[in-house]
């Protein structure tokens, strides 16, 4: 890594609904807030008639623009057009997706023509938001970053998340395991208090995921045990079935059905999302939308307790992973030290009762920032990758594979289990195959990723063939398949044919992403396009800022001094038209602004003059 790198790595927190971006400089690491002063930032890009936005400004678009202001895109990178999640989801979603070559894309219109857009490239325009946050605060380039992911997100979903950071400028050093790095946060956090051989269990439910992590922490070393989740369990879910009730309850008092109303839907869903954050320390609240639907206003009271019927039965099913989790590490839940609680979900009172009757109060760790730790423990990380790792302290990463890795069987077409799921990497296994047909003298190994049975319906991660060994009977040929994964999580599948000697392998590096260089350079080259058109038109909205300063101070200034009434009137005259000449010229150019601001000013200084030298002209007569 070069020196540069090196100095300017920053960890991103990288969220379904929030992020968040964190930094090691001066001897701490620093969450870094936002233009707007919060240390969260929600996952949003917007598409307007003039302007591209991303983050809150994004998010306050919603209402206005539901069709081309994107969110959730965690919930599709990585993903298929035919996974089924793709599907249930395209029913929620406002914006509009079209299906190229089996991956989802994103429809918006740009600049009065309709573009497609990858997942890959929405999460982009999110990580170069955090990018230049932290570029902003540091006064440098930033270079590279250490990005989180869900535990359980599969090779495609975090390779799709490499893709993210390298369309963005950033060099993704490591993709962390989100319960992973707070783990991790929480060791650098109490590292004088953390007793040898200290079970953590991290719950980490978001917006869009839910994580469940056991770690062991031994002196300097973070050793993960296992990890279970849902990749589509989250905040989100909570907010649908609000709206889905509300829906319902709008249906049954006023006889018609708001559920193909975009704009109704996405005010209903803004509005459900503020009652679930209120009800977390208020024991009711309001669902207000006016004008929902022609003159209708709609109001609703939700208590605590209704919210909790309504979404009780997904709150219940968090426990599902837990116990998985307890029995994949071998552990019961009474050798559990600690339960770290990460994500904004787990402020809800039903959730955190739910964990403290399971564990015991005691045990329940909620005093550390749900929102930003995650964050803090990917700048822990960063810190260690460029170096800092004296000056940090010890907290070193031991990860397990979270999804079971294996191959093909033909006969039947089921999946091999190689390497099963939570197995400590570095880890390497090798499996004996044989052919199934008579005279074979070649096998194609399928690397699948997941855990059903069949083969089919896990993840094909890649393929490679072995070639050239000799006709035998079925059965007879002994093929050693490898599986090994390096402590950076880089498999490396090879075969040989322990006859003939013939072998073949593929290497496969979550840190490369899953499109091709040239692919990326063409997102690049299209995303440093929309950015040079996002810095014109914000240097245009400054400059149409500027203007109307310019003439506010104007008219303020025509009250202060004395200007003859003819002078007066004209200039206000002139105001008052450049005013409307703003609202009718939203997309004027910067330089086209700036004219007019100096053109204003030059003409309000000459009445001004004019003023003056006619009123010393009657003074002189008086």
């Amino acid at each position: 890594m070069e020196s540069s790198q090196r100095s300017n790595v920053i960890g991103i927190d990288l969220g379904t609904t929030n992020s968040c971006v964190a930094v090691y400089t001066r001897g701490k690491i620093k969450i870094i807030p936002n233009e707007q002063g919060s240390p969260v930032t929600p996952s949003y890009a917007s598409f307007t008639e003039n302007e591209q936005l991303v983050g809150i400004l994004a998010k306050n678009a919603t209402d206005l623009h539901p069709k081309s202001t994107i969110f959730d895109i965690k919930r599709l990178i990585g993903r298929r057009w035919s996974d089924l999640t793709v599907q249930q989801d395209i029913e929620k979603w406002p914006f509009v997706l079209r299906n190229i070559k089996n991956y989802p894309h994103i429809e918006v219109e740009v600049n009065g023509e309709k573009k497609l857009f990858l997942p890959e490239q929405i999460s982009a325009m999110v990580v170069s938001k955090m990018k230049k946050i932290a570029e902003d605060y540091l006064k440098k380039t930033v270079c590279s970053a250490v990005i989180t992911v869900p535990a359980y997100f599969n090779d495609a979903q975090r390779q799709a998340t490499v893709d993210a950071g390298r369309i963005a400028g950033l060099s993704v050093l490591k993709i962390i395991n989100e319960p992973t790095s707070a783990a991790c946060a929480y060791a650098y956090k109490n590292r004088e208090y953390i007793k040898k051989g200290t079970n953590i269990l991290v719950f980490d439910m978001g917006g869009g995921t839910l994580d469940v992590t056991i770690l062991k922490i031994e002196q300097d070393y973070v050793t993960v045990k296992s990890t279970n989740g849902d990749t589509h369990l989250g905040g989100e879910d909570l907010d649908c079935r609000l709206v889905d009730y509300c829906l319902d309850t709008f249906r049954r008092k006023h006889n018609h059905d708001l559920k193909d109303d975009t704009v109704a839907i996405r005010r209903l869903r803004t509005e459900c999302e503020k009652v679930k954050k209120d009800l977390s320390h208020a024991l009711y609240s309001k669902v207000n939308v006016y004008h929902i639907y022609k003159d209708i206003d709609f109001s609703l009271e939700i208590s605590r307790a209704r919210f909790e019927q309504i979404n009780g039965s997904i709150i219940k099913k968090t426990l599902a992973p837990v116990e998985r989790a307890l029995n994949d590490a071998n552990l019961s839940k009474s050798q559990i030290n600690k339960v770290i609680l990460v994500g904004g979900c787990t402020r809800i009172p039903m959730l955190k009762s739910l964990l403290k009757d399971y564990f015991g109060a005691s045990k329940i760790n909620d005093t550390i920032n749900v929102d930003t730790t995650v964050a803090y423990g990917a700048a822990v990380e960063a810190a260690h990758l460029s170096g800092k790792t004296m000056h940090v302290g010890g907290c070193f990463l031991r990860d397990v594979t979270p999804l079971s890795l294996g191959t093909d069987s033909e006969i039947p077409p089921t999946m091999s289990v190689i390497i099963p799921r939570n197995t400590l990497i570095p880890a390497e296994k090798t499996v004996t195959f044989s052919t199934i047909k008579d005279d074979q003298t070649s096998i194609t190994i399928q690397i699948r990723q997941g855990e059903s049975s069949y083969a089919h319906e896990n993840y094909l991660v890649g393929k490679f063939e072995l070639t050239g060994f000799f006709k035998s009977p079925k059965g007879v040929p002994w093929i050693d398949v490898t599986f090994a994964i390096d402590e950076n999580g880089i498999l490396t599948a090879s075969a040989v044919d322990k006859t003939s000697g013939t072998s073949n392998s593929i290497k496969i590096d979550k840190c490369t992403g899953r499109l091709k260089k040239e692919k990326i350079d063409q997102l690049i080259k299209e995303g440093q396009i929309i950015q040079k058109e996002m810095e014109m038109q914000t240097k245009a909205k400054k400059a149409a800022i500027a203007l109307e300063d310019e003439i506010f101070a104007i008219k303020r200034k025509l009250d202060t001094r004395q200007f003859e009434d003819e002078s007066k009137s004209k200039v206000l005259k002139r105001c008052d038209e450049l005013l409307l000449w703003v609202e009718d010229n939203k997309t004027a150019a910067e330089s086209v602004y700036r004219e007019k601001k100096r053109e204003i000013r030059d003409y309000a200084k000459n009445k001004s003059r004019s003023s003056s030298k006619s009123q010393d002209r009657d003074k002189k007569k008086r």
